[in-house]
C-alpha cells in the first residue's frame, strides 16, 4: 500500500508506506516538493493521499487545480482524506460565545479566524492572545482553548516563548544550517519593502513565515462542492477516529495525546476517487 501526505510540516510518519512532501524539508522523510506546481508521481500510484491544514493556505483560484492532481495520483477507488479548520463550527462558536456575553472567548474565536488571514508578521496577534492565555490565571478559558485549539498548539506555543533572542537563534541556526536562508530571505524583504511608501507597505506587505498565513476558510459543504465537481465519491464528514479506510493509518497524524491533534475547531473530510 502506498499513502501519500500533503505538506506534511512536522506530522509524518516514517515508514515505506508513506511518501511525505513539503514546500521545505527539515528531514530525509520529507521529499521537497514545491505542491502547487504540481505532484511529480504517476497516475494511479497512491492508495491514499492525506493532507492536513493545507487546503485553507492555498489561494482559493487554485484549490480546484491542486484537488485534480489529488485525484490523479490517486488509484481506482483510493481515498483522499483532507483536514481544515471548519468555518461553520467557527462562526457558531463566535455566535454563541457573543450572544451568551462571553466576550472573551467570542475575542478569541474571531482572532482564531481572521488573524492568520490578514497578520503582518509571524505569529500575529493570535499567538501573542496565546501566550497571554497560557501565563494567565483563568483555569476555566485556558482549559476552553485547549479544547477548540488542541493540546499541541498550545505546547507549541510554550516553546516558542522558551526559544527567543540571539542565542537561541544561532542554536537553530547550527541545529539546521538550511535556515540561514530563510533569515537572508526575510531581511532582503524587508530591505526592498523600503521601496514601497508607508501607505502600501501598512495595507498590503506582510513578513509573516511562509505558509503561515491562510487565503481562505472551508465548512464541509465548500468543500464538498468543490470535490463534486471533480466527480469523487461517497464524500463524507468524518471524525479524527473514524475513516473509509479499514486500518487506522491516521491515528498518529489525526491524534494527540488521545484527543484531535488541532482540537475541535477543524473537520475532517473523506473521498473516494
Amino acid at each position: 500500500m502506498k499513502y501519500l501526505n500533503i505538506a506534511c510540516g512536522n506530522t509524518f510518519i516514517k515508514n515505506k508506506s508513506w511518501t511525505n512532501i513539503d514546500f521545505s524539508s527539515n528531514d530525509k522523510s520529507i521529499k521537497k516538493v514545491n505542491i502547487l506546481k504540481g505532484l511529480a508521481f504517476e497516475s494511479n500510484t497512491f492508495d491514499v493521499v492525506y493532507s492536513s491544514h493545507f487546503v485553507e493556505h492555498i489561494p482559493n483560484d487554485q484549490l480546484p487545480s491542486f484537488l485534480k492532481e489529488c485525484k490523479r495520483v490517486l488509484k481506482p477507488g483510493g481515498i483522499i482524506r483532507i483536514v481544515t479548520p471548519d468555518f461553520n463550527f467557527l462562526c457558531s462558536e463566535y455566535l454563541k460565545n457573543y450572544q451568551n456575553n462571553y466576550f472573551k472567548k467570542s475575542d478569541f474565536i474571531n482572532a482564531l479566524m481572521i488573524d492568520q488571514c490578514v497578520r503582518r508578521k509571524r505569529g500575529g496577534l493570535l499567538q501573542k492572545q496565546l501566550e497571554e492565555i497560557l501565563n494567565g490565571d483563568d483555569e476555566e478559558f485556558k482549559k476552553y482553548v485547549l479544547e477548540i485549539i488542541g493540546n499541541e498548539s498550545m505546547n507549541f506555543v510554550n516553546k516558542l516563548q522558551s526559544k527567543r533572542g540571539l542565542n537561541i537563534f544561532f542554536k537553530r541556526i547550527l541545529s539546521n544550517p538550511y535556515l540561514i536562508f530563510d533569515a537572508i530571505d526575510l531581511a532582503r524583504n524587508h530591505f526592498l519593502s523600503l521601496f514601497f511608501s508607508k501607505g502600501f507597505r501598512d495595507q498590503n506587505i506582510s513578513f509573516a513565515a511562509k505558509g503561515e498565513k491562510h487565503t481562505w476558510l472551508y465548512d464541509f459543504e465548500s468543500l464538498k462542492n468543490q470535490l463534486d465537481r471533480l466527480n469523487f465519491k461517497k464524500i463524507e464528514k468524518k471524525t479524527y477516529c473514524s475513516s473509509h479506510f479499514t486500518e487506522n493509518i491516521f491515528k498518529d497524524l489525526d491524534e494527540f495525546e488521545g484527543r484531535p491533534r488541532k482540537g475541535t475547531h477543524q473537520f475532517f473530510l473523506e473521498a473516494l476517487k
